[in-house]
């Protein structure tokens, strides 16, 4: 298992990679947005999803990061590249300090064709 931390000041950015059974490649990006980014509930509202967005973008330098609501669910939110898939990402406000993970399967046949 690798982590990388990418901060300033406490961690804003952490990435996790570890290997699961059967080749499959387990990735999760914790981001913290800064504090005026929070809502109330743990339901995620348009103008949030909309930072969650624009911070995405932002952060991996790519205008296509396009994230969306999700048709039942309501305490999460599918972010796509283009037309694909690639993650949910799911609120989580236990202690008071709201933060997101961003949750992003890789198969080992996605790895294939990776020189």
């Amino acid at each position: 298992m690798g982590v990388l931390r990418c901060s300033r000041n406490p961690p804003r950015v952490v990435v996790t990679a570890k290997m699961a059974p059967f080749g499959v490649v387990r990735v999760e990006l914790v981001t913290r947005l800064p504090a005026n980014a929070n809502q109330q509930d743990i339901d995620m509202k348009q103008p949030e999803i909309i930072k969650l967005q624009k911070f995405l973008q932002q952060k991996f330098g790519n205008k296509n990061i396009d994230v969306r609501p999700r048709v039942k669910l309501n305490d999460s939110v599918e972010v796509f590249i283009g037309d694909e898939s690639i993650g949910l990402i799911h609120a989580d406000d236990e202690d008071g300090d709201k933060s997101y993970i961003f949750n992003m399967s890789i198969l080992d046949i996605d790895l294939e064709d990776i020189s």
